[in-house]
């Protein structure tokens, strides 16, 4: 009986809440909305599972130089926010074709990514 956590319990105290700031926001919900618009599954996927990666792992990320906001921000991911709907999903596949191409540092950042251990135990990839 009684087993279960309450929100406001001692333990909950010990739970560590991220700090995400404004322009972290605005990335998420980009990616978010890009997702909705298409319907389907959407090569953004992968980069909202990496700003997650970075919101909760970022000492690990950035001893390794890897930045996927700042990927983002340089490739003007804020762009899309002026779409919506299916000027969205075409946008942003029209934008996504960059994760693709292993010239851009969004590539080599999702790439990158897979080589960390905490990405792989999460993706079930050990």
């Amino acid at each position: 009986m009684n087993d279960y956590v309450r929100a406001f319990s001692d333990k909950m105290q010990e739970v560590p809440i991220c700090k995400v700031s404004a322009a972290q926001v605005a990335a998420i919900q980009i990616c978010m909305d890009a997702i909705v618009a298409r319907a389907d599954r959407h090569p953004v996927e992968a980069l909202l599972n990496a700003f997650f990666y970075e919101i909760f792992f970022a000492e690990e990320l950035h001893a390794r130089n890897l930045r996927p906001f700042a990927a983002a921000e340089a490739a003007e991911l804020i762009n899309l926010a002026k779409f919506e709907g299916p000027a969205l999903a075409h946008a942003a596949d029209e934008w996504s074709r960059q994760l693709a191409d292993p010239a851009s540092q969004l590539y080599a950042t999702l790439f990158d990514l897979q080589s960390l251990d905490v990405v792989r135990i999460i993706e079930g990839r050990t």
